[in-house]
């Protein structure tokens, strides 16, 4: 897990001259064939920030107001432990050992869902396809935390993707992929990416009041 997370960051300096706030599109989704939605009783939202725990506490809080405002338990994971936990003695654990304690860790939380959120790119017009049916909980946060890159320009879109894990069954359930035109600060984009996210997760049923 070598690669950057330092996009979201960057997020602090991207500054428009518009008065108006930024925009959020969903760009594209999937669900797991076989899920229909279901209501959880907490959902552990975290974002893949290793080096911003400035954005990811600011992105996390809003999507987790916005859950609880639509009578959704939820809660931040930046308070409880970093999104390169793993890096902790990673070199003594393999691959096995790594999937058992992500998963000691998140249900030690008290959750039976995770909303993992991580940066795929900042950059202007570029596409992303979203996760697929087969990932379960670990391969989908290793290939979220492998795949952060891009770079940084003025006036930038931000592309995020968003997936929900079913920790009863241990399987991705729902991703999606959305695309911010312009966000002029990390507040900025947390208002407009948190509330099309869980105006999304809700109205499509994906999460159950």
């Amino acid at each position: 897990m070598k690669k950057t997370m330092a996009l979201i960051s960057l997020l602090l300096v991207s500054i428009l001259l518009s008065s108006c706030g930024s925009l959020t599109y969903i760009t594209d989704s999937w669900q797991k064939p076989d899920y229909n939605g279901r209501k959880y009783s907490k959902i552990l939202v975290w974002v893949l920030a290793k080096e911003s725990s400035f954005s990811r506490r600011v992105i996390e809080d809003k999507i987790v107001s916005g859950l609880k405002l639509s009578g959704i338990g939820a809660m931040p994971s930046y308070d409880r432990f970093a999104s390169d936990i793993l890096e902790s003695g990673e070199n003594a654990l393999d691959e096995r050992a790594k999937e058992e304690k992500l998963m000691s860790i998140v249900r030690s939380a008290g959750a039976d869902g995770v909303l993992l959120l991580a940066v795929k790119d900042i950059k202007k017009y570029k596409s992303y396809s979203p996760g697929y049916y087969g990932y379960p909980f670990y391969s989908y946060y290793y290939n979220s935390y492998e795949s952060v890159f891009g770079a940084y320009s003025i006036n930038s879109n931000v592309f995020f993707e968003s997936g929900l894990i079913d920790l009863n069954t241990n399987q991705l359930v729902y991703s999606v992929m959305s695309e911010t035109v312009n966000p002029r600060s990390v507040k900025d984009f947390a208002d407009s990416f948190s509330s099309k996210l869980v105006g999304t997760l809700v109205e499509e049923g994906i999460v159950k009041k």
